[in-house]
């Protein structure tokens, strides 16, 4: 499910051993161009709505050596632009697509010594709730194996074709399919996870709770 975004997550992980702006006490600081941060955010944004109406990209930045999250803040001119960084380090807020053109930057903070990564997750535009149709997720996993194909370019068929729905917190789950008949559905490391495709008997989701976020995955994943 989550996917290590390659050349951001090494700008972030050299970034204690290079800071080269100073920060607040204790805090080491690096300017970083968003692009390079928030990898492929500029060709989602450049696709048309219809094209990523049921997914989105959730940037999220893990710590260790520390608790504390690191702080992010984009550089628009003379403007410092708070980018809440969440308690599970999703970023809440994220540039858009005329900040990435115009090639601005990201001042990112984090204490002395702590090494900084970054993940991608695809997540479903869903709602998060206890219940579900089997087909709400039809439309963004048509949308998100285009868009993945369309990133990785002359590389398509190596790309990795999301194929499952992971329900992150949801405790567990189960499918019912047109009879009525109630399944468990298998767990993933996150969370019950579903896959459409397996399953097209299913008519319908029921969680154990609503899930804190609903990723799309490989079926390795």
């Amino acid at each position: 499910m989550r996917r290590v975004i390659g050349l951001a997550a090494a700008t972030l992980m050299a970034f204690a051993a290079q800071a080269s702006v100073a920060g607040a006490a204790g805090m080491k600081s690096r300017d970083v161009e968003a692009s390079k941060v928030f990898a492929y955010l500029d060709t989602y944004l450049d696709l048309p709505p219809e094209q990523r109406s049921g997914f989105v990209l959730s940037y999220r930045f893990q710590t260790t050596g520390t608790q504390v999250a690191p702080r992010l803040f984009l550089l628009r001119g003379a403007e410092q632009i708070v980018l809440p960084v969440a308690a599970d380090g999703r970023v809440e807020l994220l540039p858009s697509l005329a900040d990435l053109k115009a090639r601005v930057h990201v001042l990112m903070q984090a204490p002395e010594g702590a090494k900084v990564s970054e993940s991608l997750d695809l997540m479903s535009a869903q709602p998060l709730r206890a219940d579900y149709a089997a087909t709400d997720f039809n439309v963004g996993l048509e949308q998100v194996n285009r868009a993945v194909k369309k990133i990785a370019g002359p590389l398509s068929l190596m790309a990795p074709k999301m194929t499952k729905v992971v329900f992150v917190g949801a405790g567990s789950g189960e499918l019912i399919d047109a009879a009525g008949h109630a399944q468990p559905l298998p767990m993933s490391a996150d969370g019950p996870a579903f896959s459409p495709m397996s399953t097209p008997s299913a008519r319908a989701i029921r969680l154990a709770r609503a899930p804190v976020r609903i990723a799309f995955a490989a079926a390795k994943d």
